[in-house]
């Protein structure tokens, strides 16, 4: 039995598909993908599929070569499970040159050893986490709830707290240990115990997003409403409803709203999900960080003050943290999923953001937004080793890479608001003749 290029077997027999059969297995009961020229037949087993059958399920009757390449680590794991679903090879497309170019990429990550941690440096980055966490308290039970004090704790506890979400995010894409189990430990600790956040519920929504960044209808990220419309496409399905929000000052309240709005329906989610979806041990440990952090606070604010005290963390955390990670996104392309290659995909639904003296910190690596969706699972403390490659690539082939200052990303952000505010408007009127 051979072996195709990114190490799934295959016996190089069987049927030859044309993209158009391919395209026609995309129903509920009926799957296919092609991955590496090869089409494997899924419909059966994707609710065993390890990541969820929603996000291979997004690619049937599609090309899956680059997502499959940048999910999975072990291709010889991977290869037990896709040998028997093989019926077939495809034949090629417009396409080939540009998914070679990221498997060219991809190799020479590899080569270079792009994809191995450093357990120092996430040790350290661990350490800090804690050290924010613990001064927080501290500095409130040592010099009392006055305005100065409580400020400053209420600094170091969101900056535990926004760490904490970009350390979580190494572990959820394996980044950190080459074991798997040790991964989603370091997750359920950092993100549940500590954060007080739903593994489950993070796992179900990012999974999502990167499997197809920026695709109305895929991507959970761009489902904002009613809070927010993004994009082209969204603002025009929303004004269909007549009782529609008015999205034509989101430009306005976005710094105001979002803060103050986000984190109540985080914590809505957090509880949410993994009651809905019977993921009971996940809710017990959210639970745990509850109880920590009354059993901390209450005696130092009193119930209602600790509650106050919490929902201000989350307000600062959440202006940070989507700060950082919608200017990466909502002013990049975003539509109906027209199973671009994964290059492409990742390239138009994502930007970087020039480093500044601080940056990688400020923004846990994400700066390098094109790089990490390219290649989620390589650890952050590498992706900016793989970016010259990348801008070479995308010079290559003649295809736009979007690297930004930070207040020019902010401005983009707001810019695109305004427009899909002003889409929505129209189309709004439009139909309801108002």
């Amino acid at each position: 039995m051979g072996k195709g290029a990114h190490g799934v077997p295959g016996d190089g027999q069987g049927d030859r598909f044309s993209r158009e059969d391919v395209r026609q297995h995309s129903k509920p009961d009926d799957k296919w993908i092609v991955i590496d020229g090869r089409v494997y037949d899924i419909t059966t087993w994707v609710h065993k599929h390890p990541g969820g059958p929603i996000v291979i399920g997004h690619y049937a009757g599609q090309d899956a070569t680059g997502a499959f390449e940048a999910f999975h680590k072990d291709m010889k794991v991977v290869s037990k499970y896709m040998a028997p679903l093989e019926i077939g090879t495809v034949e090629p497309d417009k396409d080939e040159e540009i998914r070679k170019a990221y498997t060219e990429l991809r190799r020479k990550a590899e080569e270079k050893d792009l994809f191995t941690s450093s357990k120092v440096y996430f040790g350290l980055i661990f350490l800090h986490l804690i050290f924010f966490d613990v001064m927080a308290y501290y500095i409130m039970s040592t010099y009392g709830t006055t305005w100065l004090p409580y400020i400053c704790a209420l600094l170091c506890n969101a900056i535990a707290m926004t760490q904490m979400a970009f350390n979580q995010h190494d572990y959820a894409h394996m980044s950190v240990f080459k074991s798997g189990r040790m991964n989603r430990i370091f997750h359920s600790i950092v993100m549940c115990i500590l954060k007080g956040t739903s593994s489950s519920w993070w796992h179900f929504r990012h999974n999502r997003h990167h499997s197809k960044t920026n695709v109305v209808d895929r991507d959970p990220s761009i489902e904002l409403e009613p809070m927010l419309v993004v994009g082209d496409d969204i603002p025009k399905k929303t004004a269909a409803r007549k009782d529609s929000y008015p999205y034509k000052h989101q430009q306005y309240y976005f710094a105001i709203g979002m803060p103050l709005l986000f984190p109540l329906y985080f914590q809505y989610g957090v509880f949410r999900h993994p009651i809905k979806y019977g993921h009971y041990f996940d809710a017990f440990l959210v639970s745990l960080f509850y109880i920590r952090f009354l059993y901390l606070y209450y005696p130092l604010l009193g119930i209602l003050g600790a509650l106050k005290f919490l929902y201000a963390t989350r307000v600062m955390e959440c202006v940070w943290f989507f700060w950082i990670s919608q200017t990466n996104h909502i002013p990049m392309d975003m539509g109906e999923d027209k199973a671009k290659p994964w290059l492409l995909l990742q390239l138009n639904a994502a930007c970087d953001i020039q480093p500044f003296w601080f940056s990688d910190w400020f923004t846990g690596h994400l700066n390098y937004h094109i790089e990490h969706h390219l290649f989620p699972t390589m650890p952050r403390h590498n992706l900016y080793k793989i970016q010259p490659a990348v801008m070479e690539t995308c010079r290559k082939l003649g295809i736009p890479y979007r690297n930004k200052p930070l207040f020019q990303a902010t401005a983009d952000l707001i810019q695109s608001l305004k427009k899909s505010g002003e889409i929505w408007e129209k189309q709004y009127r439009m139909l309801h003749n108002s």
